[in-house]
């Protein structure tokens, strides 16, 4: 029954992704949500605490404070206690903003149970453990630099000018942050560099950051583009302008407008995601433990005879008690039917009849691969959420990767006989030979 329940909440995070971005477009200035580091802490919360929910109420928390400033903190005194930081780079409107903490929050769970994470977006960063981190400047043990590019590196004829000017646009930027309050952008022969601390850190460790992420930046050469990510602030130069100048981006503002729907849909995707994770975990326990308990009651009315025996079926008789070990007819998961559709190269068939085809089906098809991308059985190869909204909110052509298949399903789709005849066959051969090996090597 958990497993059930399990597969449905993905079927739901399925569907409400598509809907989400079919209904929903994308239009934004930038509000700057891919992922240039993370960090899951390695300590797990004890037996029985309230964990989940402690970091659903984080979050929560958090929220709402970011509705009136660019960064905040919050603490809940729970078991283990829970201390919370989120910051948003201070070129980003107060729109972009929330969408960035929104994508963050989404992204962080998946660091869950951990008692410590930390996740750097191009735009914002967001942090909880448990001990009171806010005032960390440096951290020798996670402090790291960011240098991969899709921009690639430098010609190896202007490796030098280049390096000069790197030199020169992070000094810039962390001079005029640790006189401006914590931030700088500036540019120099068109590399330009942004630097951040973190709202919480004093005038002293923005300075030791700043200095650190300096130093350490300059290992990116030759590279377009690189990323300092410190515990305290952030450092970022590219051969791209990446950040927004405050007057554009009011001027932007004003002009265009940001649809209000959009950003309270985001912050509600957030808050549906952390809510259904809670949901799940606490089900999954709770019918882990009741189906333990059942087992058990079965096994004490069963006769000791019984249970100490030995009692074996045939393969034959095991696949006509079970229809070939099937739980229904016609009962195919939905995620085996999108799979198996596929698979076999109708994936248009998965989209609803009634719409009678008045849809983009090739970005509908996408939007379905896309959703498998998510669903399948390594996490590594899942997409981050930065890279989801990316592909989903891209015009023109795709380049969507090939997804692996997701986990429980059968590879063999509705061909489940001979699926596992073949299989059973490939096992015997197996057996068949090493016992063939076996006395051979007696003899």
């Amino acid at each position: 029954m958990a497993s059930i329940f399990i597969h449905g909440v993905s079927f739901f995070f399925f569907f409400f992704f598509f809907f989400f971005f079919l209904f929903f477009s994308v239009s934004l200035s930038d509000p700057r949500i891919s992922e240039a580091g993370s960090i899951c802490g390695t300590f797990k919360p004890p037996p029985k605490s309230r964990f989940i929910p402690t970091f659903i109420e984080e979050m929560e928390a958090i929220s709402e404070l970011l509705t009136t400033r660019n960064w905040t903190t919050h603490f809940v005194n729970s078991t283990p206690p829970m201390f919370a930081l989120s910051q948003c780079f201070n070129d980003l409107s107060h729109n972009d903003c929330l969408l960035c903490y929104a994508a963050s929050r989404t992204a962080l769970p998946r660091c869950l149970p951990a008692v410590s994470a930390r996740i750097f977006l191009d735009g914002c960063f967001l942090r909880y453990d448990n001990y009171s981190f806010y005032k960390e400047s440096t951290d020798s043990l996670r402090d790291s630099v960011n240098c991969t590019s899709e921009l690639g590196e430098i010609d190896e004829s202007d490796k030098l000018g280049f390096g000069e000017n790197v030199r020169v646009v992070v000094e810039n930027v962390t001079r005029t942050a640790m006189a401006n309050g914590g931030f700088g952008i500036g540019e120099v022969n068109g590399l330009f560099g942004l630097a951040q601390c973190w709202g919480s850190v004093e005038p002293e460790g923005c300075r030791a950051c700043l200095e650190k992420a300096r130093r350490s930046i300059r290992s990116c050469l030759p590279s377009r583009e690189g990323r300092a990510l410190n515990a305290g602030c952030y450092l970022r130069y590219s051969t791209v302008k990446f950040f927004n100048d405050k007057a554009e981006e009011q001027d932007h503002d004003d002009q265009n407008g940001f649809s209000g729907r959009r950003a309270v849909a985001a912050i509600v995707l957030a808050s549906v995601a952390s809510l259904i994770i809670a949901i799940s975990a606490a089900f999954a326990c709770y019918t882990r433990i009741s189906n333990l308990k059942k087992e058990k009651k079965k096994q004490s009315l069963i006769p000791i005879s019984f249970r100490d025996s030995d009692v074996n079926f045939k393969y034959e008789t095991l696949e006509k008690a079970t229809n070939y070990f099937s739980p229904s007819k016609n009962s195919t998961p939905l995620l085996q039917t999108v799979w198996d559709l596929y698979k076999s190269g109708r994936l248009s068939e998965a989209i609803d009849s009634c719409l009678n085809k008045d849809y983009p089906a090739k970005e509908a098809m996408d939007v379905l691969q896309i959703g498998l991308l998510c669903t399948q059985a390594l996490a590594s190869l899942r997409p981050s959420m930065a890279t989801v909204v990316k592909l989903l909110s891209s015009e023109g052509e795709r380049k969507v990767s090939i997804p692996e298949q997701p986990p429980f399903l059968n590879p063999c789709g509705a061909s489940r006989r001979s699926c596992r005849v073949s299989s059973l066959v490939s096992k015997l051969e197996v057996s068949s030979g090493t016992s063939t090996d076996s006395e051979t090597t007696s003899h």
